[in-house]
């Protein structure tokens, strides 16, 4: 309520005082917060019960229910009346038998109540004097063009081939205009059941066409209520003598006692006025905009959490939206949400899946706060870049963590500075490199391998290795439980016919450490006694192509060129 002194004239005050429902009290308290699983109705009783306002349910049919539902930044009340004219609901308050506030919901005529008493008014044209209760003073009704159709395109995530268009157009008898070519296009609505798609099409289109037919007037009826159904007479426009029901209704009164010249009849004066509309035809609730945020959100107190129905859910994506103070507990802040990709093809793409703990940028389709998706990704101070800034200002690259609790990962890394320019790769475990074809590796410089364990190259064909410089080749050896054996810890290998052969081609000459089959070598040496000289390799020098009478005993021999 609110009051106001307009002025005075002659010892009296002229007051002004604006008196509205207990449920407007909504409008002055703003929130965000998620509702799942609830039915409209029951997400509608959450909120009212803050205001003691009940909730009066006189819709047919099944109560419509929503998986997922946002009040994002919205005023509890515009919240409210969203939600309803989603639904293509109407709404009214009114008193309950208690002296409660109530908040009667319909879908259609069915839902209106006949104002108290006898709801037939008289129209008795106004003729300057105070307006006669039970009499409608002045009646006018309009007659407009407007949408003649409305067409209604979805998309289903987990079924993209699936169709989703429903239409819904006006009766050509009932309208003295054609107006079905007056299309309402509406390109993502999110409803996905067929029914349901059918009937929110004819609920868009009442909606559109809330004002086409409509009516004002004045009495002095104090009778009259929002959603109340009078029946009006006597009109000399017979057509306008029916069924109406009342959408808005102000009030004008003065108080006369005090005047000069005023009877005691005459100390009261109360007059209204009102708008409405046909009571057989649906009067739907016109849309609601507050709760569309185009943009993006912002990261404050945004994060992470786990996925939601994994299995039926095309894509990766889950989240914590910055929620108000009243949020229930973990299960009301964490939602499904779709993550962009750079790329996604069928089975093919890139992936990277938000995890645990991390902040993210998010936006709402077509600005819609009931459908979030995840855009990116952003470091703070909790969770800072994975190269160190600003030293690492030229650096880019892909650093990943192990899954679950690990503190280190891959890492794919770029440097840019002049002069230092570098490519690395890192692999927390296992390496995989595959080529379904041909490969080829070119080095301008050294290129140096140091392997950790064994190293082993299966070759399907040929194996040529051509070195234009010195061949040097190391092999360690590790004991047995038998220490009176040896074994090389490298082995490296190219047989052709029983025999090893390493060649070094330098210039014009050659030089060829031959390896002679075991029985040939172990011939030779049992003179000596020498049990493991099987693997001996016999290097002929440039002066001399026969073996060296000091052959040496370990199972590998190195070959060097001389100038």
């Amino acid at each position: 309520m609110r009051t106001g002194l307009a002025g005075s004239n002659e010892g009296s005050a002229h007051a002004v005082i604006r008196i509205a429902p207990r449920v407007a009290l909504a409008a002055h308290r703003r929130d965000t917060r998620v509702f799942q699983d609830l039915s409209v109705p029951a997400c509608l009783s959450r909120v009212l019960r803050s205001y003691d306002v009940e909730l009066s349910w006189r819709v047919a049919g099944t109560d419509p229910a929503r998986s997922y539902c946002v009040q994002y930044e919205e005023t509890d009340l515009d919240f409210v009346q969203r939600i309803l004219a989603e639904e293509g609901l109407s709404w009214f308050t009114e008193a309950t038998a208690e002296g409660r506030e109530a908040l009667a919901v319909v879908d259609g005529p069915s839902g209106w109540r006949p104002i108290a008493g006898d709801p037939l008014l008289p129209y008795v044209e106004h003729s300057g004097v105070a307006a006669r209760a039970d009499r409608v003073s002045s009646f006018e009704a309009t007659d407009r063009v407007g949408v003649g159709a409305v067409a209604l395109r979805g998309y289903d995530l987990t079924c993209p081939t699936r169709d989703l268009d429903a239409s819904s157009r006006v009766d050509r008898a009932l309208d003295a205009i054609d107006e079905r070519d007056a299309e309402l296009y509406l390109h993502h609505d999110d409803s996905q059941e067929p029914d349901v798609r059918r009937s929110r099409a004819v609920h868009r289109l009442a909606q559109a066409r809330r004002e086409v037919e409509l009516a004002e007037g004045r009495s002095g009826c104090e009778r009259l209520a929002p959603g109340r159904v009078f029946v009006l007479s006597d009109h000399r426009a017979g057509s306008l003598d029916r069924r109406w029901v009342v959408t808005r209704l102000s009030h004008k009164g003065r108080r006369l006692d005090g005047e000069r010249g005023t009877s005691t009849a005459e100390a009261s004066d109360y007059e209204n006025s009102f708008l409405c509309a046909p009571a057989e035809r649906a009067c739907r609730a016109a849309g609601s905009v507050a709760a569309h945020r185009p943009g993006h959100r912002d990261r404050d107190g945004g994060r992470t959490v786990r996925r939601r129905d994994p299995h039926r859910r095309p894509g990766p994506g889950a989240g914590a939206l910055p929620l108000g103070p009243r949020a229930a507990n973990e299960t009301d802040t964490s939602c499904w949400l779709p993550v962009t990709q750079p790329w996604a093809g069928a089975g093919w793409g890139t992936q990277f899946i938000p995890r645990v703990g991390m902040e993210v940028l998010v936006t709402f389709l077509g600005g819609d706060p009931d459908r979030p998706i995840v855009v990116g990704c952003l470091p703070s101070a909790a969770a800072p870049p994975p190269f160190a800034l600003p030293e690492n200002k030229t650096r880019s690259g892909i650093r990943t963590r192990t899954s679950p609790e690990g503190h280190t990962g891959n890492e794919l890394m770029f440097e840019d500075l002049a002069g230092r320019e570098e490519l690395g790769l890192f692999a927390k475990r296992d390496l995989s490199l595959r080529a379904s074809r041909d490969a080829e590796h070119s080095v301008g410089g050294d290129l140096r391998s140091a392997v950790g364990g064994d190293h082993v190259v299966p070759t399907a064909g040929a194996y040529e290795p051509s070195v234009d410089g010195v061949v040097r080749t190391q092999a360690g050896v590790r004991p047995h439980d038998d220490t009176s054996g040896r074994t090389s810890r490298h082995r490296r290998a190219s047989r052709r016919g029983g025999r090893r052969r390493l060649e070094r081609r330098r210039g014009g000459s050659a030089l060829a450490a031959v390896a002679r089959p075991r029985d040939d070598v172990r011939g030779r040496r049992r003179g000596r006694g020498d049990a493991d000289a099987a693997g001996d390799l016999e290097a002929p020098g440039p002066r001399s192509a026969s073996r060296s009478p000091r052959a040496p005993r370990s199972c590998c021999a190195a070959a060097r060129a001389r100038s």
